[in-house]
């Protein structure tokens, strides 16, 4: 119902500033809401360590180091499971064979007490480990070493398209990211 004398456009007219402020205030909120679902996807990137949620990782530590020749680089691979339970992963290594000598793979203090596979050469690093109960958090899956077989330059060693870590519950894959490392060779 119009209020009494005042016809329909001047209605329209007194509300049109309601209506802009309306607008406005969907904007400002809708921008805020997709500012917080674009900084969440962000922070929950793999290994988010950007203030936000994590995701499963497996990772190399050191991630860098220097590496005289002929001395031994010790590379431990680390599980970052983000509370899911696992209980199997595999993790394989890529690596300059003119940079790093592979020496062996050292399960013995594993989190994962079933070693299926733990060889390398020519490149390539193979682990394969299980566990027959669940286990979750930060885990330490293997050490690989390594010597060095070049006195100059970078080592890369990075995971491969094959690694992966297995729910416990689901048996699929959540690796979400993998993080190598970089390794200074010298003299």
């Amino acid at each position: 119902m119009a209020e009494e004398g005042k016809s329909e456009h001047q209605l329209r007219e007194q509300r049109a500033p309601w209506r802009k402020i309306n607008v406005i205030i969907f904007v400002i909120i809708f921008a805020v809401v997709a500012s917080i679902v674009i900084y969440s996807s962000w922070a929950a990137a793999p290994g988010g360590s950007k203030g936000g949620a994590k995701t499963p990782s497996l990772s190399l530590s050191p991630a860098s180091q220097k590496v005289p020749l002929s001395s031994s680089l010790k590379i431990e691979i680390w599980a970052d499971t983000n509370s899911q339970p696992v209980n199997a992963v595999q993790a394989n290594l890529s690596y300059p064979i003119d940079k790093l000598n592979f020496v062996n793979v050292d399960g013995t203090n594993s989190a994962f007490g079933l070693s299926v596979q733990g060889d390398g050469g020519n490149g390539v690093v193979t682990i394969a480990r299980g566990s027959f109960q669940p286990i979750s958090g930060k885990l330490l899956v293997a050490t690989v070493n390594f010597t060095g077989a070049n006195p100059k330059g970078r080592a890369t060693v990075s995971f491969t398209n094959s690694t992966a870590l297995l729910s416990s519950t689901t048996n699929q894959n959540i690796l979400a990211g993998t993080y190598g490392g970089t390794y200074s060779l010298s003299p």
